[in-house]
Protein backbone atom coordinates (compact mmCIF):
# COMPACT_ATOMS: atom_id res chain seq x y z
CA UNK A 1 0.00 0.00 0.00
CA UNK A 2 1.08 3.34 -0.31
CA UNK A 3 2.76 5.34 1.98
CA UNK A 4 2.03 8.54 3.14
CA UNK A 5 4.86 10.26 4.41
CA UNK A 6 7.51 12.11 2.36
CA UNK A 7 10.62 10.23 3.59
CA UNK A 8 13.36 10.09 0.77
CA UNK A 9 12.55 7.05 -1.86
CA UNK A 10 14.01 3.81 -0.81
CA UNK A 11 13.40 0.68 -3.34
CA UNK A 12 11.88 -2.05 -1.77
CA UNK A 13 11.17 -5.86 -2.54
CA UNK A 14 9.81 -5.04 -6.50
CA UNK A 15 11.39 -1.59 -7.86
CA UNK A 16 8.34 -0.77 -9.84
CA UNK A 17 6.13 -1.11 -7.16
CA UNK A 18 8.32 0.47 -5.09
CA UNK A 19 8.31 3.92 -7.35
CA UNK A 20 4.38 3.49 -8.03
CA UNK A 21 4.08 3.58 -3.94
CA UNK A 22 6.62 6.36 -3.74
CA UNK A 23 4.86 8.76 -6.27
CA UNK A 24 0.92 7.56 -4.54
CA UNK A 25 1.96 8.93 -1.09
CA UNK A 26 3.10 12.48 -3.01
CA UNK A 27 0.01 12.20 -4.53
CA UNK A 28 -2.14 11.22 -1.50
CA UNK A 29 -0.57 14.02 0.57
CA UNK A 30 -1.27 16.72 -2.20
CA UNK A 31 2.55 17.13 -3.50
CA UNK A 32 1.64 16.03 -6.35
CA UNK A 33 -1.73 18.26 -7.38
CA UNK A 34 -4.65 17.08 -9.28
CA UNK A 35 -3.70 17.81 -13.13
CA UNK A 36 0.04 18.08 -12.88
CA UNK A 37 1.89 16.15 -15.28
CA UNK A 38 4.45 13.63 -14.33
CA UNK A 39 7.57 13.55 -16.67
CA UNK A 40 9.63 10.08 -16.81
CA UNK A 41 12.53 11.83 -17.31
CA UNK A 42 13.24 14.27 -14.78
CA UNK A 43 11.56 11.92 -11.97
CA UNK A 44 13.73 8.94 -12.84
CA UNK A 45 16.60 11.28 -12.62
CA UNK A 46 15.27 12.19 -8.62
CA UNK A 47 14.60 8.96 -7.63
CA UNK A 48 18.12 7.26 -9.47
CA UNK A 49 15.99 4.53 -11.12
CA UNK A 50 15.64 3.82 -15.15
CA UNK A 51 13.05 5.10 -17.13
CA UNK A 52 11.31 1.90 -17.84
CA UNK A 53 10.95 1.78 -13.78
CA UNK A 54 9.10 5.21 -13.82
CA UNK A 55 6.96 4.33 -16.89
CA UNK A 56 6.00 0.85 -15.73
CA UNK A 57 5.00 2.46 -12.35
CA UNK A 58 2.65 4.84 -13.93
CA UNK A 59 0.89 2.20 -15.59
CA UNK A 60 0.37 0.94 -11.92
CA UNK A 61 -0.51 4.28 -10.82
CA UNK A 62 -3.30 4.42 -13.47
CA UNK A 63 -4.68 0.98 -12.03
CA UNK A 64 -4.67 2.63 -8.60
CA UNK A 65 -7.03 5.93 -10.15
CA UNK A 66 -4.26 8.34 -9.07
CA UNK A 67 -3.08 9.14 -12.99
CA UNK A 68 -4.73 9.09 -16.46
CA UNK A 69 -1.98 8.26 -19.28
CA UNK A 70 -2.85 10.79 -22.31
CA UNK A 71 -2.02 10.54 -25.50
CA UNK A 72 0.86 12.97 -26.17
CA UNK A 73 0.63 14.06 -22.75
CA UNK A 74 1.67 11.52 -20.68
CA UNK A 75 0.94 10.71 -17.29
CA UNK A 76 -1.42 13.55 -15.64
CA UNK A 77 -2.60 13.30 -11.74
CA UNK A 78 -6.36 12.71 -11.68
CA UNK A 79 -8.84 15.29 -10.15
CA UNK A 80 -11.00 13.68 -7.85
CA UNK A 81 -14.97 14.68 -8.56
CA UNK A 82 -17.88 14.25 -6.01
CA UNK A 83 -19.45 11.43 -8.64
CA UNK A 84 -15.79 10.10 -8.99
CA UNK A 85 -15.96 9.58 -5.09
CA UNK A 86 -19.37 8.45 -4.57
CA UNK A 87 -18.54 5.66 -7.19
CA UNK A 88 -15.45 5.13 -5.68
CA UNK A 89 -17.10 4.49 -2.16
CA UNK A 90 -19.72 2.31 -3.56
CA UNK A 91 -17.62 -0.03 -4.31
CA UNK A 92 -15.02 0.36 -1.64
CA UNK A 93 -17.51 -0.16 1.05
CA UNK A 94 -19.11 -3.45 -0.55
CA UNK A 95 -15.78 -4.92 -0.81
CA UNK A 96 -14.70 -3.98 2.57
CA UNK A 97 -18.30 -5.74 3.92
CA UNK A 98 -17.13 -8.47 2.63
CA UNK A 99 -13.58 -8.30 3.95
CA UNK A 100 -15.37 -7.74 7.39
CA UNK A 101 -17.21 -10.61 7.24
CA UNK A 102 -14.24 -12.51 6.45
CA UNK A 103 -12.60 -11.36 9.72
CA UNK A 104 -15.06 -11.78 12.03
CA UNK A 105 -15.59 -15.39 10.77
CA UNK A 106 -12.03 -16.40 10.42
CA UNK A 107 -10.46 -13.84 13.03
CA UNK A 108 -8.06 -15.99 15.50
CA UNK A 109 -7.61 -14.84 19.10
CA UNK A 110 -3.82 -13.66 18.01
CA UNK A 111 -5.94 -11.70 15.12
CA UNK A 112 -8.02 -9.59 17.66
CA UNK A 113 -5.31 -9.27 20.24
CA UNK A 114 -3.70 -7.74 17.87
CA UNK A 115 -6.23 -5.27 16.61
CA UNK A 116 -6.89 -4.25 20.33
CA UNK A 117 -3.28 -3.77 21.12
CA UNK A 118 -3.28 -1.20 18.19
CA UNK A 119 -6.14 0.77 19.58
CA UNK A 120 -4.70 2.19 22.18
CA UNK A 121 -1.98 3.48 19.76
CA UNK A 122 -4.65 5.15 17.83
CA UNK A 123 -6.02 6.91 21.26
CA UNK A 124 -2.51 8.22 22.02
CA UNK A 125 -2.02 9.47 18.27
CA UNK A 126 -4.76 11.60 18.96
CA UNK A 127 -3.56 12.65 22.22
CA UNK A 128 -0.66 14.00 21.00
CA UNK A 129 -2.45 15.75 17.93
CA UNK A 130 -0.39 13.44 15.51
CA UNK A 131 -2.50 13.13 13.05
CA UNK A 132 -0.07 11.46 10.61
CA UNK A 133 0.70 9.06 12.88
CA UNK A 134 -2.89 8.20 13.59
CA UNK A 135 -3.74 8.14 9.44
CA UNK A 136 -0.78 5.56 9.15
CA UNK A 137 -2.02 3.56 12.13
CA UNK A 138 -5.50 3.38 10.19
CA UNK A 139 -3.88 1.91 7.22
CA UNK A 140 -2.03 -0.81 9.51
CA UNK A 141 -5.28 -2.03 10.55
CA UNK A 142 -6.38 -2.23 7.40
CA UNK A 143 -3.53 -4.10 6.17
CA UNK A 144 -3.56 -6.72 9.51
CA UNK A 145 -7.85 -6.90 8.38
CA UNK A 146 -6.85 -8.44 4.69
CA UNK A 147 -4.11 -10.63 6.37
CA UNK A 148 -6.42 -11.91 9.15
CA UNK A 149 -9.49 -12.20 6.57
CA UNK A 150 -7.20 -13.94 4.04
CA UNK A 151 -8.59 -13.96 1.09
CA UNK A 152 -5.94 -13.36 -1.64
CA UNK A 153 -8.94 -12.39 -4.45
CA UNK A 154 -10.19 -9.85 -2.07
CA UNK A 155 -6.86 -8.20 -1.19
CA UNK A 156 -6.05 -7.99 -4.48
CA UNK A 157 -9.64 -6.59 -5.68
CA UNK A 158 -9.20 -3.73 -2.91
CA UNK A 159 -5.42 -3.21 -3.47
CA UNK A 160 -5.78 -1.43 -6.50
CA UNK A 161 -8.71 0.82 -5.14
CA UNK A 162 -7.15 1.24 -1.49
CA UNK A 163 -4.96 4.24 -3.18
CA UNK A 164 -8.11 6.19 -4.57
CA UNK A 165 -9.66 5.52 -0.75
CA UNK A 166 -6.34 6.41 1.20
CA UNK A 167 -6.62 9.98 -1.17
CA UNK A 168 -9.80 10.68 -0.97
CA UNK A 169 -9.37 9.58 3.44
CA UNK A 170 -6.36 11.73 3.79
CA UNK A 171 -7.85 15.00 2.13
CA UNK A 172 -11.20 14.47 4.76
CA UNK A 173 -8.65 13.85 7.70
CA UNK A 174 -6.62 16.98 6.94
CA UNK A 175 -9.42 19.16 6.65
CA UNK A 176 -11.95 17.34 9.34
CA UNK A 177 -9.62 17.43 11.56
CA UNK A 178 -9.88 15.92 15.13
CA UNK A 179 -13.45 15.94 15.17
CA UNK A 180 -13.49 13.28 12.57
CA UNK A 181 -10.27 11.88 13.57
CA UNK A 182 -12.72 11.03 16.80
CA UNK A 183 -15.36 9.70 14.96
CA UNK A 184 -12.84 7.06 13.17
CA UNK A 185 -11.48 6.13 16.57
CA UNK A 186 -15.06 5.75 18.27
CA UNK A 187 -15.59 3.48 14.92
CA UNK A 188 -12.54 1.55 16.08
CA UNK A 189 -13.37 0.95 19.56
CA UNK A 190 -17.04 0.37 18.97
CA UNK A 191 -16.06 -2.37 16.56
CA UNK A 192 -14.04 -3.98 18.64
CA UNK A 193 -16.49 -6.22 20.73
CA UNK A 194 -18.24 -7.08 17.50
CA UNK A 195 -15.37 -8.67 16.19
CA UNK A 196 -14.74 -10.74 19.72
CA UNK A 197 -18.33 -11.97 19.97
CA UNK A 198 -17.94 -12.69 16.42
CA UNK A 199 -20.88 -10.47 15.03
CA UNK A 200 -20.35 -10.03 11.67
CA UNK A 201 -24.03 -8.28 10.49
CA UNK A 202 -23.52 -5.58 13.44
CA UNK A 203 -19.88 -4.85 12.38
CA UNK A 204 -20.65 -4.83 8.75
CA UNK A 205 -23.47 -2.29 9.86
CA UNK A 206 -20.98 -0.21 11.92
CA UNK A 207 -18.64 -0.04 8.73
CA UNK A 208 -21.06 0.90 5.98
CA UNK A 209 -22.75 3.58 8.48
CA UNK A 210 -18.84 4.80 8.80
CA UNK A 211 -17.88 4.56 5.10
CA UNK A 212 -21.48 6.17 4.08
CA UNK A 213 -20.20 9.17 6.29
CA UNK A 214 -17.06 9.35 5.14
CA UNK A 215 -17.91 9.92 1.77
CA UNK A 216 -20.76 12.12 2.65
CA UNK A 217 -17.43 14.31 4.36
CA UNK A 218 -15.11 13.99 1.28
CA UNK A 219 -17.75 15.36 -0.94
CA UNK A 220 -18.69 18.00 0.89
CA UNK A 221 -15.29 19.26 1.67
CA UNK A 222 -14.12 18.69 -2.46
CA UNK A 223 -17.29 21.35 -3.13
CA UNK A 224 -15.55 23.83 -0.37
CA UNK A 225 -12.51 23.64 -2.53
CA UNK A 226 -14.12 24.30 -5.99
CA UNK A 227 -15.83 27.23 -4.10
CA UNK A 228 -12.74 28.33 -2.91
CA UNK A 229 -11.01 28.33 -6.00
CA UNK A 230 -14.06 29.80 -7.79
CA UNK A 231 -13.49 32.76 -5.19
CA UNK A 232 -9.54 33.05 -5.82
Amino acid sequence: MPSTDTTPFKPADSLNTSVAKHIAGEIIVGKLAAGVRIQEQPLAATLNVSRGAVREALLLLERWHLVQIQPRRGAVVTRMTAFEVVGLYQVWTNLMQLLTRNLVSTASDADIAQFAAMLPQLEQSLANGNFEKFIQLRIEIYEQTCRAANNPFLSRLLGDIFPAAMRAGYLLAINGGLPWLLEVRQFFFDLLPLVQAHDADGAVRLLTRIYDRECALVVVELEKQRLKSLAE
